[in-house]
């Protein structure tokens, strides 16, 4: 668990989710992102049930107040590009522009040089290009 704290803004708790916190974590990406990459409880832990032993995982989840505002993920599976990782961040709108999305990336960052990453790969719609162009502003 990691405190951050933001020019100007609130303390933001950042630790790794939790098997009983994954509802939290499927509330704030479906509320981060468009309708139709919505998704449900069985479908996260369909994808996750695909995951090896092997593969290099995290899943944060980010609270400001002591509540789930943000989460993230970072993976890499040895039958992929070498040293790359996929990052996933999503943050309530609420929240957004706050340095939520920014400490979760710092810690996902972190976790992938920890584990050989030298690449994060991201996708972005091009509806959300407003969004992740502000982000890295």
């Amino acid at each position: 668990m990691t405190q951050e704290q933001t020019a100007g803004g609130p303390p933001i708790e950042i630790r790794e989710r939790r098997d009983d916190e994954r509802p939290a974590e499927l509330d704030i990406f479906n509320e981060a992102f468009p309708p139709d990459w919505r998704s449900t409880l069985e479908e996260m832990k369909s994808w996750e049930a695909m995951e090896r032993p092997e593969d290099d995982v995290i899943r944060l989840l980010a609270f400001v107040d002591g509540q789930p505002v943000g989460a993230g993920r970072a993976l890499h599976s040895p039958h992929r590009v070498p040293g790359r990782f996929e990052v996933e961040i999503g943050v309530r709108p609420a929240n957004r522009r706050q340095g939520v999305g920014h400490a979760i990336y710092r810690r996902l960052e972190t976790f992938a040089l920890e584990h050989g990453g030298r690449e994060l790969e991201a996708a972005a719609r091009v509806t959300l290009l407003p969004d992740v162009e502000a982000f890295f502003a």
